[in-house]
């Protein structure tokens, strides 16, 4: 049995602990071996929050599966922070970029599911946009449009906009998303603002030779 059930309190009350102490290392000057373990210390936690979300949701405590799926990717997302750490340390700074975005759009997800106060979730996302600017190249970004053909709601699995589901927007647990099967490519763009980050230019031309935009090494 979820022992969540007997005690609701004992979710956040556990989640604030565990968060406390990774936090403590999701600093740069951090041994990136303590850091490593935290991560693999964090593999623990996310487990068994995970089982804890599923049993709410197949008791249809909505409020709690919700919660948990939020605290969850709160959880996943201190450790990706540190996951990007350890990527810098290594010299892969693709794989940080790439990590540090996609902890920037989960804790957007979270924001806007979150059901206390969000004065401290805004701050931690103007540390992960603050990490862009300093540990970062200003990038250009590739953008496409396009005419959706054919999508459906992950939740109910519809036709996406003839149910009751809003992508972006919790149920029971589970996060509502709009699978897109068909699309009519209209433009490719490069923009500074896009919508996917992660899309990125990744070389610049310099007399002649490729450079890795992000390490500024010549690429072979």
């Amino acid at each position: 049995m979820n022992p969540y059930f007997t005690n609701p309190n004992n979710l956040l009350f556990e989640f604030n602990e565990t968060m406390l102490e990774a936090q403590r290392k999701a600093i740069f000057a951090v041994a990136i071996e303590i850091q490593k373990e935290e991560i693999k210390n964090l593999d623990l936690y996310l487990e068994k929050i995970s089982k804890a979300k599923k049993e709410f949701s197949e008791h249809n405590y909505e409020n709690d599966a919700n919660l948990a799926y939020c605290l969850f990717t709160l959880a996943e997302i201190i450790q990706l922070e540190l996951k990007m750490l350890v990527s810098l340390k290594e010299d892969r700074m693709a794989e940080a970029w790439d990590i540090l975005i996609t902890c920037e759009y989960n804790l957007g997800t979270v924001i806007r599911n979150y059901p206390f106060d969000q004065d401290h979730l805004q701050n931690y996302l103007n540390r992960l946009i603050d990490y862009q600017k300093t540990l970062f190249p200003k990038m250009m970004f590739h953008s496409y449009g396009g005419i959706v053909k054919e999508s459906h709601c992950s939740i109910c699995k519809l036709d996406y906009g003839n149910c009751n589901h809003f992508k972006g927007k919790l149920y029971n647990g589970e996060l509502c998303c709009r699978h897109i099967t068909e699309v009519q490519m209209e433009e490719l763009s490069v923009v500074e603002n896009p919508a996917d980050k992660r899309c990125r230019a990744i070389s610049i031309e310099n007399n002649g030779e490729k450079i890795d935009v992000l390490t500024l090494r010549k690429i072979i």
